[in-house]
């Protein structure tokens, strides 16, 4: 009320109440809700409309009842190329009124960080950052090899290894197995070298399980002055070429292609550039000449080419709508709502079992003989409880005092 009183002057000039706004919202609110599915879909196709890359399904029954929705954007396929090699699903999220389980695809990027596919999202300053030398524990060259390679939150992972120690070595014609040995537990792993010293294996499986090499073959490395890691231990995924090859469409304010792919995109990164023209134009007379200038030109041709587009638009749109009235568009339908959980907001009569149904009949029988004890009030002569004025001792040790004493006094 106080937005729409701003509007008007103030609050006596509107000629509604509150209860009015009420109402018409809860009105508004009743016609959206019932054709949520209905918003969903419009929605998917007008974002698919701005970019291709919007995927979307439904599973619809019999009835024409809306049972499952999936949707990905360009944003996830293309982090799922790079990310996908581990992810989970969450179906715990069921608190909405259709019952129905929101399932988000989670995955785990390059600085260890989980995500949401679809809504990661690393910026170009995220990335200055990466570029940046990680402190170093040591000396060694394949530290310095990883420390280049690696992101720094992964590359925080492998400083575990300093405090691990070399136990027992065993050669044979396979190769050798080191034991190491961890400085404050009697745990050991067992690392397993081959006889080219190409392959590492250990105990622990942490690279068959996570693509990393653990800190016991780390601490073996610095054991035989190992310079280079190879290759095949270097997985892409956890590199911090990973960050600065994502297309500037997913990470930056430009596209890779030019164009940002939707609307939202293309006004925020308009706005970005305009802010920047402002700012130095506004610094001297002469560039805010030349400035507002060359605004003025630009409106003038963005017009122009609005125009053209919207001759196109309106021709594909004829074409379409006259390919659509032949089959008339079917609105789905919502799922069916489930019970809110708590207490109902109405008295539900719980159910009762056999055996509880026939106590409280037997209960009701035994009561129906029985009248009700009413309460009786205080005594008005020595206001206790639990007698009435004609029943109190009191009073009637009163009386006969008093009668005695009226005797006494006739006989006097």
């Amino acid at each position: 009320m106080g937005v729409l009183a701003d509007f008007h002057g103030r609050l006596g000039n509107l000629t509604f109440s509150s209860k009015d706004v009420s109402n018409m919202r809860t009105h508004l609110r009743g016609g959206v809700t019932y054709r949520d599915m209905d918003a969903t879909l419009e929605y998917f196709q007008k974002q698919q409309a701005e970019s291709s890359s919007l995927y979307y399904a439904t599973m619809i029954d019999d009835n024409n009842v809306v049972r499952g929705l999936f949707w990905v954007d360009g944003r996830t396929r293309e982090l799922y190329k790079r990310f996908g090699d581990c992810i989970f699903f969450d179906t715990t999220y069921c608190t909405n009124r259709y019952d129905m389980p929101f399932v988000p695809i989670v995955g785990i990027n390059n600085h260890l960080h989980s995500i949401l596919l679809g809504a990661e999202r690393e910026n170009k300053e995220c990335c200055k950052g990466e570029i940046l030398d990680a402190p170093l524990w040591g000396r060694y060259a394949f530290e310095k090899q990883a420390a280049a390679f690696y992101t720094g939150e992964v590359f925080e992972l492998l400083r575990d290894s300093t405090r691990y120690k070399v136990g027992a070595v065993e050669s044979d014609d396979q190769g050798w197995s080191i034991q190491i040995v961890h400085p404050n537990s009697t745990r050991v792993r067992m690392v397993t070298i081959d006889k080219d010293a190409t392959s590492y294996t250990c105990s622990c499986n942490m690279f068959d399980r996570d693509g990393l090499l653990c800190p016991h073959i780390l601490k073996v490395f610095t054991n035989r002055d190992v310079e280079k890691i190879s290759e095949k231990y270097l997985l892409r995924r956890w590199s911090k070429e990973v960050t600065i090859m994502i297309p500037e469409r997913l990470s930056g304010t430009e596209s890779a292609f030019g164009v940002p792919t939707t609307n939202k995109l293309r006004y925020n990164t308009l706005c970005r550039k305009m802010t920047s023209l402002a700012v130095e134009a506004c610094l001297g007379h002469e560039q805010y000449i030349v400035a507002s200038a060359g605004i003025d030109t630009l409106v003038q041709a963005v017009r122009t080419a609005r125009g053209s587009q919207e001759m196109q638009q309106n021709e594909a749109s004829n074409v379409a709508t006259s390919q659509q009235s032949k089959t008339p568009a079917v609105m789905v339908k919502n799922p069916t709502r489930t019970k809110g959980k708590g207490r109902p907001k109405e008295k539900v009569e719980r159910f009762k079992s056999i055996v509880a149904q026939a106590k409280e009949k037997a209960m009701k029988k035994k009561a129906k003989g029985k009248k009700t004890a009413q309460k009786i009030p205080p005594c008005s002569y020595c206001f206790e409880d639990d007698h009435s004025v004609q029943t109190c001792a009191y009073m009637a040790k009163t009386e006969a005092l008093a009668k005695d004493l009226k005797e006494t006094e006739l006989k006097l």
